[in-house]
């Protein structure tokens, strides 16, 4: 190493020296520190970081992006790791850890900065035996990223370092534990379905699109849903991620993941009767009949703000109907639904108030936390029902502004099927010389 004077190591070993106010000087401090502080300084001075500050993330291999990339992707994972730390409280046993590699194999880029490959693949991590770290055990996993060149998508590289760290959460468990059992893995779609809980943009389609599959006869049994391979949550992201929120909104986590974590670390294969144990704590057909109750009392929430679904548009307009024998609609005005607009006929004077000033409170319900058009539409009908509620004069064309209002609505929605596109790291615009 060069440590000449104006050298970039002596620079680094500098400030590495002023990183330690409470030293007189470098041989006051702990020599692992300044080793550690070293090595990070001169990396950062080449311009080239091969692991975050604590050391948890590491990347290497030819194939990866520039020194900005690696950051940005470095910075990622240990925004990933909190949040599953946030979820899951005592994600590893006391004094355990895990060092996460992502690891590009040299891959020549095309002049464009593309392989001929195509899109980046992010695989499945492997698992390195524990090894004692102090009074503790840490776990390696490597994961393997092939033409990063292509952008990484960042869901699927979330996905990837959520199964590396439940996987070594496991591993170091039963080396704390000194289990006899071959420990198990979580199931692919629980680290998938953790991750994608992560995706803010995308929680309200998620739950739209489970709950319109659950109210059409189109899943089985939550004891079919979660066993370890099951197709489904496998196939569906969204699906996957509504069975781990529904894990996770029972009390206790921290004991519930510790349980489920050891279980796992003593060889206990996954099946639904341990998702079930550590989840509701019942058996299969009480868990179902929770399972369904979560889904029905989900069906307000604002799980993204500002966002409104097609489905929930769709039932906004179902619950402004008038429907007889409800909301002070005589059982004999019609026999089916009608549209709002009725409540502005001179026929339904008597009777309107009351069913106006219901239908205003439902809709206030309905419009708190979701998109601007669905609001500017809610605030144009929301006056006229306020006067049919007070029996106060309506204006000309009353029932026509109404009319408009309502088709404002049903043409509000932000989001259909799917939300949040989960980012991508972008490659940069043209590969670093080899």
């Amino acid at each position: 190493m060069d440590v000449r004077p104006g050298s970039v190591a002596a620079a680094a070993l500098a400030a590495a020296v002023a990183a330690f106010p409470d030293h007189t000087c470098v041989a006051d401090a702990p020599a692992a520190d300044v080793r550690t502080r070293v090595r990070r300084l001169l990396a950062e001075a080449d311009g080239f970081s091969n692991a975050n500050s604590d050391g948890t993330f590491r990347i290497g291999g030819p194939g990866f992006p520039a020194y900005a990339d690696r950051s940005v992707l470095l910075e990622f994972a240990g925004e990933v790791r909190s949040r599953v730390e946030a979820a899951l409280p005592g994600l590893f046993p006391e004094g355990c850890g895990a060092v996460v590699s992502l690891f590009s194999p040299s891959s020549p880029p095309a002049p464009d900065g593309v392989s001929p490959d195509g899109v980046a693949h992010v695989a499945a991590p492997a698992f390195s035996a524990p090894v004692r770290r102090g009074t503790g055990f840490f776990a390696g996993a490597k994961i393997v990223v092939e033409n990063p060149w292509g952008g990484l998508d960042a869901r699927a590289v979330a996905g990837r370092v959520v199964e590396a760290l439940l996987g070594a959460a496991v591993a170091t468990d039963a080396a704390s534990a000194r289990a006899q059992g071959t420990p198990r893995l979580p199931a692919r779609w629980f680290a998938a379905g953790l991750a994608r809980t992560f995706d803010s943009a995308a929680r309200q389609a998620d739950y739209d699109a489970t709950r319109g599959a659950w109210s059409r006869a189109r899943l089985p049994p939550v004891s079919h849903l979660s066993g370890a391979d099951s197709p489904w949550p496998d196939a569906d992201p969204a699906l996957a991620a509504e069975l781990v929120s529904w894990w996770l909104s029972f009390p206790d986590r921290a004991g519930r993941w510790a349980a489920l974590r050891g279980r796992l670390a003593s060889g206990e294969p996954w099946t639904a009767d341990l998702f079930f144990a550590t989840g509701p704590g019942t058996d299969d057909l009480a868990a179902d009949r929770d399972w369904d109750s979560w889904l029905i009392a989900r069906r307000r929430l604002v799980l993204t703000p500002g966002v409104t679904t097609r489905s929930h548009v769709v039932r906004t307009l179902a619950a402004l109907d008038l429907v007889p024998g409800e909301d002070g609609v005589p059982e004999d005005f019609s026999d089916r639904p009608q549209s709002l607009v009725r409540l502005f006929e001179p026929s339904s004077r008597e009777w309107a108030p009351a069913a106006a000033a219901a239908k205003l409170a439902e809709l206030a319900q309905l419009s708190a936390g979701r998109g601007d058009a669905f609001r500017a539409a809610s605030a144009r009908l929301s006056p006229l029902l306020a006067l049919v509620a007070s029996r106060r004069r309506l204006p000309p064309g009353a029932a026509t502004e109404a009319a408009a209002a309502l088709a404002a609505l049903a043409q509000s929605a932000t989001s259909g099927a799917d939300a949040g596109g989960g980012g991508r790291f972008s490659p940069p615009r043209q590969a670093p010389a080899r």
